[in-house]
């Protein structure tokens, strides 16, 4: 199923200045994200089918990780001394095999079943929230005998213990690792998405995160209940994370390209390396024709693409509102995903940091036909704005992405 992410209404003006969404926006990002592999919004799945067998929600004791222990846990024995048989027998099972809060929890439950021996197990867990930028990251590092592990769920909490709803349903989402590496047994799994608000007073009030791990067969880690930690602050040359979640670039960087696939913080420039091939769209008048086809690619924007792709700059005259429009013109028969453009405007050429990116886009009207790309943004006068014309691609089937001939096209409203 093809997601597109329309962020013309979301854009973010060069700093200090900030327009976002609503914390709840989060979701409906996400879901709108391709597979990314993952840049930002995450992929959401739906909730498990029912009858699949997830373990109930228990927290067992990490030293590594203070924050999965509550204040009043207790021991596994008194967990076995509740009036009910059935619950004190599984409380003093949980207690010794998976810490004495598990204990309590299974207990109370009346006979629940601690988590299997081939449930994952979540040794290492850390939260993290960036309240400068806007993003947030979770790490999560533990065992999997079955090297099985496919996704997790998390709830964020306010500081008044409120859950965040972010879709219809209330409860915890289903997603998948921006980043996860598995094997002898062991593994470390990655998410981060950057948050788009128009006031900072939500995520000013987020506290504390729930995660637990799932794996293919549907079996659950014990749930950990972390507090949300600062994001740490990366320096230039150092590694970073486009999303700004599980780290930030410091003042005056951003976060971008390196060797061998890296993402590292640099100093922030506007302009465009030497090597890059661009076409001066005012040159042209505000109308181009070209075609990508046999073109390198410049990495990908938020809401998908990473084909073939050209570049454009454009300088406006004037400070106001510009639209940006492309149209595929090739034949339908010319792709194996058909004519499709995606558009993505950077403000910063080079920098794949989500900060520096104003809008991204794939379908204006999909559900009319219109495979081509749209984006309205706000812009200054003199200030300079790089599009990238790209293709659909489906990163969930591995169908190869869209490119050929194309009009791009730039008005002032």
């Amino acid at each position: 199923m093809r997601r597109t992410l329309a962020r013309s209404s979301l854009m973010r003006p060069p700093a200090p200045a900030v327009n976002r969404r609503p914390l709840a926006a989060l979701a409906a990002l996400a879901a709108l994200a391709p597979t990314w592999g993952c840049r930002a919004y995450e992929d959401y799945e739906e909730p498990a089918p029912a009858g699949v067998a997830l373990a109930p929600d228990m927290r067992a004791p990490d030293p590594l990780n203070p924050d999965m222990l509550a204040p009043d846990m207790l021991s596994g024995a008194e967990a076995g001394a509740a009036p009910d048989q059935g619950g004190a027998e599984a409380g003093a099972e949980a207690g010794a095999e998976a810490g004495a809060e598990a204990g309590a929890e299974a207990g109370a439950a009346g006979g629940e079943e601690p988590p299997p021996l081939e449930a994952p197990l979540l040794r290492r867990s850390r939260a993290f929230i960036n309240r400068q930028d806007g993003g947030l990251g979770i790490e999560l590092i533990g065992r999997d005998e079955d090297n099985n592990v496919a996704s997790f769920e998390f709830e964020y909490f306010y500081d008044d213990g409120r859950a965040v709803q972010l879709s219809e349903m209330p409860g915890p989402l289903n997603v998948r690792f921006k980043s996860l590496r598995q094997g002898n047994g062991d593994f470390v799994g990655e998410w981060s998405v950057p948050v788009l608000i128009e006031s900072r007073e939500d995520l000013a009030r987020l506290t504390r995160v729930k995660v637990r791990v799932l794996d293919e067969t549907g079996y659950a880690s014990a749930l950990a209940d972390l507090e949300l930690l600062p994001t740490p602050t990366a320096a230039i040359s150092e590694e970073c994370d486009v999303n700004r979640g599980l780290s930030r670039c410091a003042d005056g960087a951003l976060c971008g390209d390196a060797a061998g696939g890296r993402k590292k913080c640099a100093a922030a420039t506007t302009a465009c390396p030497p090597y890059y091939d661009v076409v001066d769209l005012n040159a042209a008048g505000g109308r181009y024709e070209g075609d990508t086809t046999g073109l390198a690619t410049y990495g990908r924007g938020f809401c998908g693409g990473g084909t073939a792709s050209k570049l454009f700059s454009f300088t406006a005259d004037a400070a106001g509102q510009y639209a940006f429009t492309s149209q595929p013109l090739s034949a339908p028969d010319e792709a194996p995903t058909g004519p499709d453009t995606l558009m993505w405007i950077r403000s910063h050429c080079a920098f794949s940091d989500w900060v520096a990116e104003l809008g991204c886009n794939d379908d204006i009207n999909r559900a009319i036909g219109d495979l081509g790309s749209r984006l309205v943004l706000d812009l200054a006068a003199g200030q300079v704005v790089y599009v990238f014309i790209d293709g659909y691609s489906d990163p969930e089937t591995g169908m190869a992405g869209w490119s050929g001939r194309f009009l791009l096209e730039v008005a002032a409203l």
